[in-house]
């Protein structure tokens, strides 16, 4: 009987462990006058994120769980309330372009 509930918890450890995720390369070129202060990815996150300056440009990676293509970027800007808030499509696109 131990043995069992041994496999089992076993069992459960090694598919836990199985969840993976992606990561993909993410440019961000901000065409504004303002410095983008934050990049929030629904579901995911940006591993090395850097203030991007304004008239500036950044490479940084975003990872998603694995098989997640489309999801939601909110970024922040300094001096302005602003927020862009719209839906990213992480496998076809290599990042932002920010104007307004």
């Amino acid at each position: 009987m131990l043995q069992h509930v041994l496999r089992a918890t076993a069992l459960v450890v090694v598919l836990a462990g199985a969840s993976t995720a992606a990561e993909y390369d993410f440019v961000v070129t901000n065409k504004t006058d303002d410095d983008v202060n934050s990049i929030f990815v629904q579901n995911g996150k940006v591993n090395n994120f850097k203030r991007v300056p304004s008239n500036g440009e950044r490479s940084m990676t975003i990872t998603l769980p694995d098989g997640v293509c489309i999801t939601r970027i909110q970024v922040g800007f300094s001096g302005n309330e602003a927020v862009f808030n719209e839906s990213y499509d992480a496998c076809n696109s290599g990042g932002l372009d920010l104007i307004y």
